[in-house]
């Protein structure tokens, strides 16, 4: 009939879940995919008790990736899967070493006619080593393959000790950590493959079992940590870290220096070191007095241009921009080009040498050296302290002051608001070392009491610190120094302020000298001594117990004179309050590294 269909060779529709609620249907990812009959998976053959284990590992690791569906190659998985065999052992990386011909043995290609087309010819083939330029090294080969077969007992004797090593040092060394999806890849592949021995026994031995389920436990402690570590990285220092770092000034690298009274008197006195090799070398330092001015050096000419400013203008002339300095003009003439072009009332102050740049945008001033006391970092001439960050319309009037110069930011206000904190705490000790996260405390549910709006009115130290508790996690940080994480001990810099374990490790080489204090004074010992770290709320999601972060931690430590409340009245301190609980901010985030990471090296 017309109606009758053939059933010979009728392919069935493939069924598709239909969405629940209404919910869109959700591809697989690839380890979901696997997940789907993977228990049914076993080996092609069975294993003798007469064959090594060697053998069956090889032969386990061939069955594990035949009659598998891999996803695509742009995912990376397979690449990934060669990356760990290459690691074990299991796959050769041995060079290719090709025999010089004998004489009588013809040469390749000698049976092709020179006076053939061009596009006839065969394509070229990657030239092999010439047995005659470079001879063959047996003993190379037979190295290799020892190193390769050393990898392969490592893993035999002991998988949770070369899962760690992969999963750390070798992914670290050969740069496997920088792609994220190798973060994910990593940890679900081998559990796949760990499983897969565990199922099929290709290892029965009770030491072999037990060796792989704890690697399997350090499978799933890297699908946790190893994108925290990403994201770490990625999202550390903070916000109220950065704006912490903002008002002390930088700490690691000596590039900012302010003097013990720099923020009561409003940054007024500040001092540039020279910078370290890793910076680019030593460049000459340049002492601001207080009114901001720059001294010059004998020698020095206060008229040299900056290179960067002379292709600055040079790139104006060549657009055809019309070019005023402010010599030529008062500061009435200045102050209505700047009321022209960003229309508000304003009171600028010229500066011998400013540039000018009059063109089809408006005419403002360039981006060139600003004078240090208007950069936001000193007050302006007379060392006013009332033009400081913290009052919002001295702030105002600063920034149009060189209205076009880069922004300052401060990151602290956004976070905390007006606050007394820069007039109450100074730094303390600065160390660079790696800790460990021991806990993780969230700030306790309590409505704002008086204190909150007392921190920001006084200058009392302890509603500070209760603002801060109010408003922050704390995180509970002790040293990670048993097996030397990458950094090594742990470092005093020198911007360092207080007493410190004696045998510590200074920056530049040096040790902490004098005699061991009593354990009742409580002085900072780097390798033993816990800090708590301020952070954000939104950190402590990334932020896992147990792993470890290299970083250089600055201590918050109260001001002399500034721990009393409203009215000079000081508060009674409890027995609990004899210890300060001396807060940390951290700067310079290295590395962050997760909870089974080891340094040990297999050899290469």
């Amino acid at each position: 009939h017309n109606t009758d269909e053939s059933k010979t060779g009728k392919k069935r529709k493939k069924k598709t879940k239909r969405p629940v609620d209404g919910e869109p249907i959700r591809r697989l990812t690839w380890w979901e995919e696997w997940e789907e009959g993977e228990e049914f998976r076993l080996v092609h053959a069975g294993f003798g008790s007469d064959v090594p284990r060697v053998d069956r590992l090889i032969k386990a690791s061939q069955d594990f990736a035949d009659g598998r569906k891999w996803p695509p190659i742009i995912t990376g998985v397979r690449t990934f899967w060669d990356q760990y065999r290459l690691y074990l052992g299991l796959l050769s990386q041995s060079p290719v070493f090709r025999k010089a011909p004998t004489s009588g043995q013809d040469q390749p290609d000698a049976d092709i006619s020179d006076d053939e087309d061009e596009h006839m010819q065969p394509m070229k083939k990657i030239p092999q080593v010439d047995a005659d330029a470079i001879p063959e090294d047996e003993d190379g080969v037979a190295e290799i393959e020892e190193l390769a077969e050393e990898r392969l007992l490592v893993f035999l004797n002991d998988p949770e000790k070369s899962t760690r090593i992969f999963l750390t040092d070798y992914m670290r060394e050969h740069g496997l950590i920088w792609a994220e999806r190798h973060l994910i890849i990593a940890p679900r592949l081998l559990s796949f493959f760990f499983n897969y021995l565990l199922r099929n026994r290709i290892l029965p031995e009770s030491s072999h079992e037990r060796g792989l389920r704890a690697a399997l436990e350090v499978t799933a402690l890297a699908l946790k940590e190893l994108p925290l570590t990403s994201k770490m990285g990625q999202m550390l220092p903070d916000t109220l870290s950065m704006g912490l770092r903002d008002v002390f000034g930088r700490m690691a690298n000596e590039t900012f220096l302010p003097n013990t009274q720099g923020i009561l008197s409003g940054w007024d006195k500040c001092e540039d070191t020279e910078e370290t090799e890793e910076e680019g070398g030593p460049r000459k330092k340049a002492k601001v007095d207080g009114d901001g001015e720059p001294e010059i050096k004998e020698g020095e000419s206060a008229e040299e241009k900056n290179p960067v400013e002379e292709d600055f203008e040079a790139e104006l002339k060549a657009a055809n921009a019309k070019i005023i300095r402010t010599d030529d003009l008062d500061a009435d003439a200045l102050k209505q080009i700047v009321e022209d072009n960003i229309g508000m009332d304003v009171d600028v102050e010229v500066n011998p040498g400013d540039t000018i740049i009059d063109s089809g945008w408006g005419t403002a001033p360039t981006w060139g050296d600003t004078d240090e006391a208007n950069s936001g970092w000193a007050p302006a001439a007379g060392g006013d302290v009332s033009n400081t960050a913290w009052d919002e319309d001295a702030g105002a009037e600063a920034a149009w002051a060189d209205a076009w110069a880069p922004p300052v930011h401060s990151h602290l206000m956004s976070v905390l608001g007006p606050t007394a904190l820069p007039l109450t705490h100074k730094t303390g000790i600065v160390e660079k070392s790696t800790r460990r996260i021991k806990a993780i405390h969230l700030p306790p549910p309590i409505a704002p009491s008086a204190s909150s709006s007392q921190a920001a009115e006084c200058e009392d130290s302890g509603a500070v610190e209760e603002e801060l508790e109010r408003r922050f996690a704390r995180v509970v940080l002790e040293p990670w120094v048993g097996d030397r994480p990458e950094a090594g001990a742990p470092i005093i810099r020198t911007t360092s302020q207080g007493d410190v374990y004696p045998g510590s490790q200074l920056e530049g080489g040096g040790i902490v000298e004098g005699d061991i204090p009593p354990p009742e004074k409580k002085v900072h010992d780097p390798l033993k001594s816990e800090i708590t770290l301020l952070v954000e709320l939104s950190m402590v999601d990334i932020m896992g117990v147990g792993m470890g972060v290299l970083a250089t931690w600055i201590q918050l430590v109260k001001q002399e004179g500034k721990d009393g409340g409203a009215g000079g009245k000081k508060k009674k301190k409890s027995k609990s309050s004899k210890v300060p609980k001396g807060y940390w901010y951290m700067e310079e985030a290295l590395m962050s590294i997760p909870s089974f990471y080891t340094q040990e090296k297999l050899a290469e």
